[in-house]
């Protein structure tokens, strides 16, 4: 069985916050992307629902009804 030696623990952790950051930075920028791409096609969505039906609002809007009234 082979021990654990703590400063090799510590020598580790210091090294994986490089690994998480760029992680973390590589989910934020591929996210913003998809953000953006997926923007376009719900835009030209939006605007084909709004000339289909312009009496009618393009996002669903629905009054809430309570059981206690």
């Amino acid at each position: 069985m082979q021990m654990i030696n703590e400063e090799d623990l510590d020598n580790q952790h210091s090294f994986h916050w490089y690994r998480d950051f760029f992680k973390r930075l590589f989910d934020i920028v591929i996210s913003l992307i998809a953000v953006i791409l997926l923007a376009i096609p719900m835009l030209f969505i939006a605007i084909w629902i709004k000339l289909d039906s312009p009496n009618e609002p393009v996002l669903f809007k629905q009054t809430n009804t309570d059981w206690e009234k």
